[in-house]
């Protein structure tokens, strides 16, 4: 790139201002560019509606009942794989209407 000016008759103490004033004045151009951007971004942060924070739906309601096992009083709510502690009334293999008529007897309301 050519210089539009013409340093070469200048001694080195010369030159040495030069550059100490033009790396002034670019520090404070740099300075200037970057506060006018920092406004730009604080007026645009402004306009910024935050929504709030989602809550995370519930996959089901929380039950409002147990079932406690005669024997072991192991508390279960039915729902899931059938526990090792239920399995002598419970079969793993029973579908869901037949393994609710086997509970009925056990269940107990925590409501109460």
């Amino acid at each position: 790139m050519a210089s539009k000016h013409d340093f070469s008759g200048l001694s080195l103490e010369e030159l040495n201002e030069v550059i100490e004033e033009a790396s002034s004045l670019r520090t404070s151009k740099i300075e200037a560019r970057r506060k006018e951007l920092q406004a730009e971004l604080a007026k645009l942060d402004s306009l910024t509606v935050k929504a709030p924070a989602a809550k995370p739906e519930r996959s089901r309601a929380a039950a409002g009942y147990t079932h406690v096992h005669p024997k072991s009083g192991h508390e279960w709510l039915g729902r899931g794989g059938v526990p090792k502690a239920w399995q002598d009334i419970v079969g793993k293999d029973d579908p869901a209407p037949i393994r609710q008529e086997k509970l009925k007897p056990y269940r107990v309301d925590r409501t109460s």
